[in-house]
């Protein structure tokens, strides 16, 4: 029997309806523990956007939330990716109050950290492990269908089509909730 559901995240940095789709992102997480029986665990990354809204939701209901980080805190949490001096205090502190917090990539070099290739395939490997382990993925994305950038959450999203996980998706502007990949 299982005693626990691991509900893994993936989504948009870029939000034009943020408080919308905190509102969807807290019905889904709501109604989860009437689907699946066993305690939920939360885990994502801690990027801007879907990620830390994700991660908030889900500890304000009380799971615990293991935080995914491509490379180190101190290389992650960085101005380009967190222009908002506030917004990125905030996302540092909820990765450090995280139940635990992992890291899938330590540069060899101070070089890589800049180099987008290498940054892109460890935000996929971040993303990549969140589903791998997941029982069941969440995404915002606007378009389920769309091609987005090497690493992002369509890429994450392919790879969790693939491992065949139950996926919850959300669009980000309509806050249509779909799912795919639930048992009949």
């Amino acid at each position: 029997m299982v005693d626990h559901w691991v509900v893994g995240f993936s989504g948009k940095r870029q939000l034009t309806n943020p408080e919308g789709v905190r509102l969807a992102l807290r019905a889904v997480l709501q109604e989860l523990p009437e689907i699946v029986n066993g305690e939920l665990v939360a885990i994502s990354s801690a990027a801007i956007g879907g990620d830390l809204l994700f991660a908030t939701e889900a500890t304000a209901l009380g799971m615990p939330w293991i935080c995914v980080l491509p490379f180190p805190e101190e290389a992650f949490f960085n101005e380009h990716d967190f222009p908002d001096k506030t917004e990125r205090k905030v996302a540092r502190e909820r990765a450090r109050a995280a139940a635990d917090c992992e890291v899938v990539r330590i540069p060899r070099t101070v070089d890589e950290l800049t180099d987008s290739t290498w940054r892109r395939a460890a935000f996929a490997e971040a993303g990549f492990k969140c589903v791998d382990e997941a029982d069941i993925v969440i995404t915002v994305l606007h378009d389920a269908a769309e091609d987005g950038k090497p690493g992002g959450s369509a890429e994450v999203l392919a790879y969790a089509r693939t491992a065949k996980r139950p996926l919850i998706i959300i669009d980000p502007e309509t806050l249509e909730v779909r799912r795919e990949n639930w048992p009949a």
